[in-house]
């Protein structure tokens, strides 16, 4: 998948490994470059460090809530879409 030139790059924070890593695997066999974060801070630093089309947010995560995380990520970037899922 190609966006202005570049592979759609997700990221996908969910602190469920399981359920993680096979919607991981889903879109990774999509043609989708997808990195994945377990836990806040591991999802505020991807998102500082890469350019993201996308990003898909488990509401409830370990250290933090998703809600917030996705307010944080709002003011970084308000032009990434933010799914957040439940």
């Amino acid at each position: 998948m190609l966006h202005n030139g570049n592979q759609y790059r997700i990221l996908w924070v969910e602190d469920e490994i399981k359920s993680g890593q096979f919607i991981l695997d889903e879109l990774i066999r999509n043609g989708y470059k997808t990195d994945m974060a377990i836990e806040g801070p591991e999802a505020r630093k991807m998102f500082t460090e890469y350019h993201y089309s996308l990003v898909l947010l488990n509401s409830n995560l370990p250290n933090g809530n998703g809600f917030l995380l996705c307010r944080e990520f709002r003011e970084l970037n308000k032009k990434i879409p933010i799914i957040i899922l439940s």
